[in-house]
């Protein structure tokens, strides 16, 4: 047995024990090769279920604070957990993964969970491999089940609106004509969940036809939904959003306002740089710097080169 082994035993024999080791001995458990892994399956369940959750939520956020650790075998082996709260922070652990071992997991667990969070944290979580599908940068057979495995939750009529509407925000950035037709379907529904999907979908979708629905959606009475319109606009990234997230800017909501000036910077252009410019001048503190970080990224865009505007 390796010595890496032997601390990953103590390490599981610790937290069994009800132990809360420290951050440096979690970073045991990153790239795990076999035999430590086969360690951690065997001590696993000696661990309550609340340790496993935090465990994985805790590794999860040392991932992504340290892009050198790497915990998707521990990650990928809490997805058979029991236990629904420890699956979904798995799923959630597994943000950033791209192997398709895992994108077909996740389509395993989006039919099949009996849990209906475990379900729509994996809708979510699809999304990324959609977009792979959509760019051909993943095998279009896996990527063909994942968008079909999506479709069909959406259009499930006993599946929770919370999993169709996360499904379908998975699926806005696949440019087929049922997709579109689903997007429409859900926009005109009365239930406000399925409706805020369908504006997420927009976005995600990039494609600048939606721009016209998302108009008539910055004129909402809903301060959540301006704020969700104001960023498919950003995502959409076309200069014929401008004029809109400009309007938005007079916005009675704050957060609407600094969604419009992240959008803004992210379409870039000279018309977007002179509103964001002009805003900043009169601007609050808060909004002055978002809106200068908003300047620097449609700067970048433009590739102007030269010092930065402030």
């Amino acid at each position: 047995m390796s010595a890496n082994a032997r601390q990953v035993i103590a390490l599981m024999e610790s937290l069994a024990a009800g132990g809360d080791p420290p951050a440096t001995e979690l970073t045991l458990l990153a790239d795990l090769d076999r035999e430590d892994l086969q360690q951690c399956r065997t001590h696993w369940a000696s661990l309550a279920a609340e340790s496993r959750e935090r465990l994985i939520s805790r590794c999860g956020e040392l991932a992504e604070e340290n892009i050198d650790l790497d915990f998707t075998q521990l990650a990928r082996m809490a997805l058979d957990d029991p236990e629904a709260a420890v699956r979904r922070v798995a799923i959630a652990a597994l943000w950033e993964s791209g192997d398709r071992h895992v994108g077909a997991r996740l389509a395993d667990l989006l039919r099949d969970d009996p849990d209906e969070s475990v379900r729509g944290q994996a809708a979510s979580e699809l999304s990324r491999f959609v977009l792979a599908r959509e760019f051909d940068s993943i095998d279009a057979t896996l990527g063909d089940r994942i968008v079909e495995c999506l479709r069909a939750a959406v259009a499930d009529p006993i599946e929770s609106v919370d999993v169709r509407a996360s499904a379908l925000e998975s699926l806005g950035s696949r440019s087929l004509p049922w997709v579109e037709t689903l997007i429409i379907d859900a926009y005109y529904e009365d239930d406000r969940r399925l409706h805020f999907a369908a504006i997420r979908a927009m976005g995600h979708s990039a494609q600048e036809r939606w721009l016209e629905y998302l108009e008539d959606e910055a004129q909402s009475e809903d301060p959540e939904l301006r704020y969700e319109v104001a960023s498919a606009i950003g995502e959409i990234a076309s200069e014929e959003g401008v004029d809109i997230l400009a309007a938005m800017l007079e916005d009675d909501t704050v957060e609407v306002r600094a969604a419009a000036l992240a959008s803004l910077g992210e379409i870039g252009g000279d018309e977007a740089l002179r509103i964001l410019r002009e805003f900043a001048e009169d601007a609050s503190e808060e909004l002055q710097l978002i809106a200068r970080t908003a300047i620097k990224t449609a700067t970048f865009l433009m590739d102007e080169g030269g010092p930065e505007p402030f």
